[in-house]
């Protein structure tokens, strides 16, 4: 499990690591749903992106 961080003399929690992490992740798996039609599969397509984003923050929070 990371520790905080210490940025400038403030200290961060870690989950913010884990959500930049995450979307990085998801920006780069963005494009393969695009091609896959993701939109065409579900109801309201933002609320099942937000979705995914977080199941990608809770599977990073944990293995790590």
């Amino acid at each position: 499990m990371w520790k905080e961080t210490n940025i400038g003399g403030v200290f961060m929690a870690p989950i913010l690591a884990y959500m930049l992490v995450a979307l990085v992740i998801y920006v780069l798996l963005r494009p393969i749903l695009v091609r896959l039609h993701f939109a065409r599969w579900s109801w309201h397509t933002p609320l099942a992106e937000t979705g995914l984003y977080i199941c990608i923050l809770s599977l990073l929070v944990m293995l790590f």
